[in-house]
């Protein structure tokens, strides 16, 4: 787990059968996970979806001039916004840039500083597998503070809330009543990240803000309010608003210097290339029917269909005929169609009728597929 996992210490404990206590530690968080994953290109084709990442590279070309900005991806489940922030985290990652990421979750959405505590870590070099307890993180910390401005230093125990970190008061900060330390600590991460800033344009990608907690969204917007001149890039990813996240998307819409990016459903010439990448073959008609009824323009609706059908037989890779070889529905998929009214005869096969509503139950898709979307 070393590397992928933060740890504090608990002590050591007497186990049965070995001869000395052995250390035992608390798993705090993941240390950026979702780092890790931007760190290998995504195999699926990205599809649908190039004025969307033009949009974001051209943010990414102002901050790195020094204009920062807040992109937010919106869209329903499934139509890509995780896959639009891989390929943009990919062609990022090409030039001079300091990438941070931080996943929200509805879990920790009532934890101070959930959020901002990945990319704390991230920037101030704490998710470092060689930084093993929390004397080396804090000395870390110290250090780096003394290389950009030895002058942030007495502020330095301001950070041990939102850094889980136990850094000692000084006689600066002892004192302060919540709200001044909370006020102060806005201050020093505005100061902090101008700082790092100007060291290399820093980029901050953000799923799923709509479960953001209190504490990050305003140690955000303040980066947000101030970023205008800062080499600062915030991408953030969220669902439409509900009755739960309203509050907080709202608060988010009034932020200024920011770009809304909503994703639609992909129309049918784009599912056709997406489905034809990812089984490396043309499927026929019928087949290319019933997935553009079936996915409703939901990439990721269409990507589960593509691995669960073959799986279970139910699309097959025709390679008898002398034509090049292309995926079709396996006959009993097809009788099950038929059986159900659902195909019209044309030429020397079927097509799936218009407007035909298609029952899982029916067409025995797997429960895990039914009502993913």
């Amino acid at each position: 787990a070393q590397g992928l996992f933060h740890v504090e210490s608990r002590g050591a404990i007497a186990i049965k059968g070995t001869r000395r206590p052995q250390a035992i530690f608390a798993v705090s968080e993941q240390v950026a996970a979702e780092k890790r994953r931007f760190s290998q290109p995504n195999p699926t084709q990205l599809v649908g979806r190039t004025a969307e990442l033009a949009q974001l590279l051209n943010l990414l070309s102002a901050a790195q001039s020094g204009r920062g900005a807040l992109a937010r991806i919106e869209a329903e489940p499934g139509l890509g916004k995780s896959r639009l922030l891989d390929a943009f985290a990919q062609a990022a990652q090409s030039e001079p840039i300091f990438l941070t990421v931080a996943t929200c979750q509805i879990t920790t959405r009532d934890t101070a500083y959930a959020a901002t505590r990945q990319i704390g870590r991230q920037l101030l070099g704490l998710d470092r597998p060689e930084l093993e307890d929390d004397d080396t993180r804090i000395a870390q910390v110290e250090a780096l503070l003394q290389q950009i401005n030895p002058a942030l230093l007495p502020r330095m125990p301001l950070l041990s809330e939102a850094l889980r970190l136990p850094i000692p008061d000084n006689e600066l900060t002892r004192g302060l009543d919540p709200k001044s330390r909370h006020e102060a600590l806005l201050a020093l991460t505005l100061e902090i990240v101008q700082q790092l800033a100007q060291l290399q344009p820093i980029v901050i990608l953000a799923e799923d803000i709509h479960w953001l907690d209190e504490a990050s969204a305003e140690l955000l917007a303040t980066l947000i309010r101030a970023g205008t001149t800062t080499s600062l890039l915030i991408v953030a990813t969220h669902r439409p608003p509900t009755s739960q996240t309203a509050a907080l998307l709202t608060k988010i819409d009034e932020l200024p210097n920011q770009t809304l990016i909503r994703l639609s459903e992909l129309v049918d010439a784009e599912l056709i290339t997406l489905a034809v990448a990812r089984l490396r073959a043309p499927l026929d008609d019928l087949a290319l029917d019933f997935l553009q009824a079936q996915a409703q323009g939901n990439p990721f609706f269409i990507e589960e269909l593509l691995d669960s059908l073959p799986e279970s037989g139910d699309l097959v890779l025709d390679e008898e005929n002398e034509a090049p070889a292309q995926w079709r529905l396996a006959a009993p998929f097809v009788a099950q169609l038929q059986a159900a009214d659902c195909l019209k005869p044309v030429g020397d096969g079927w097509r799936l009728k218009s407007q035909t509503s298609l029952s899982a139950a029916a067409i025995g898709l797997p429960d895990s597929i039914h009502g993913i979307v």
